[in-house]
């Protein structure tokens, strides 16, 4: 006999109100004698109002395993399609399913009953929580919703950013009431010019669940969350994170240099001119000649409030003159030459 393990998190809700699909049974569903452990804490079903599920899908000749968590009896009236092995009350206790069994599903809602008596934990009038069962070829899915947000800004460029999301589930057969589920494998795709594409994967956290992405350029991101034997796969609508334009680089700093003549005789006058707009307004500036390897201080002043200055001298020694000027704080200009001769 096979074994398989059976909690809220996979068989809760199968037949909640919400979107829901007839899919066939997988082949180790179908397989007779298969033991079905299901953990049920009545104590807490109790507090979340009552009433919960556990849908479980069978086949003629499996058992049902009830590890009683809570503080409840289970109540079992003889029924045409289950039998108790081990007596109610007991900490775990077993029912097999009756060869035959018509195909079909059930379910008992509040002692009110489609198909025979449900396994009921509390007591038919007032269940905590209760078992119903599908035989046969189909079983319900129901598919979870599943949100997702992005940083709600534009980010830089290699920004890592958290996308965080939930998964929500219907629950209770007769109500569209939604509640967290607390444990399901949910996937993080990107789109890329090829398609979607998974990235990475996490399990939710009290339905909550959280991805790190780092983002080089505008990206569409989903997530999806993993199908099971009781759900469909669920997903969110595309979060789009977009990347910042980089900044403008700023115009760069010139100080336009000039001088009046190129050639100067001895005595006569040259001006050498700056300029760098106003950016450069009110800024102190500094004439400088070159000398051997050196640029040594030649004259000092300010420039006017349109970022102009001219330094104009009557030459005296003769030679060709290497100029540069200094605006303080701001830029140096290009090298400017002249010639003073006889």
């Amino acid at each position: 006999m096979t074994t398989s393990v059976l909690s809220k998190v996979g068989t809760v809700l199968a037949l909640a109100v919400g979107a829901a699909t007839l899919v066939p049974i997988g082949a180790a569903q179908a397989t007779t004698g298969t033991d079905h452990v299901l953990s049920i804490d009545c104590d807490a079903d109790a507090l979340a109002g009552g009433g919960v599920v556990y849908d479980v899908a069978v086949s003629p000749g499996d058992t049902i395993t009830i590890d009683n968590l809570g503080g409840c009896d289970a109540d079992l009236p003889d029924s045409g399609f289950v039998t108790t092995i081990t007596p109610p009350g007991t900490p775990t206790f077993t029912y097999g399913v009756v060869d035959p069994l018509a195909d079909g599903h059930y379910e008992g809602v509040l002692g009110d009953l489609s198909s025979g008596w449900p396994i009921v934990i509390g007591t038919i009038a007032q269940p905590t929580s209760w078992i119903s069962l599908t035989v046969g070829v189909t079983v319900v899915k129901t598919t979870p919703t599943v949100t997702l947000k992005g940083p709600g800004k534009a980010v830089k460029s290699g920004a890592t950013v958290a996308l965080k999301g939930s998964v929500q589930i219907p629950v209770g057969r007769r109500s569209t009431e939604a509640k967290t589920l607390a444990e399901f494998r949910v996937k993080l795709f990107k789109k890329t010019d090829s398609g979607w594409r998974s990235i990475d994967s996490a399990k939710t956290l009290d339905g909550s669940f959280s991805f790190d992405a780092t983002v080089k350029k505008t990206t569409k991101y989903e997530a999806r969350t993993v199908a099971t034997d009781y759900f469909t796969v669920g997903r969110s609508e595309p979060v789009r994170v977009e990347v910042a334009k980089p900044d403008p680089k700023p115009a760069p700093k010139v100080v336009d240099v000039s001088v009046s003549r190129k050639t100067v005789k001895q005595g006569n006058k040259v001006v050498v001119s700056a300029s760098c707009g106003k950016a450069c307004a009110g800024k102190d500036v500094r004439l400088q000649k070159r000398v051997g390897g050196e640029w040594l201080p030649f004259a000092q002043s300010r420039m006017n409030d349109r970022g102009r200055h001219n330094f104009g001298w009557h030459t005296v020694t003769l030679g060709t003159y290497k100029m540069r000027v200094v605006v303080a704080r701001y830029a140096t200009s290009k090298t400017v030459m002249f010639d003073v001769v006889r």
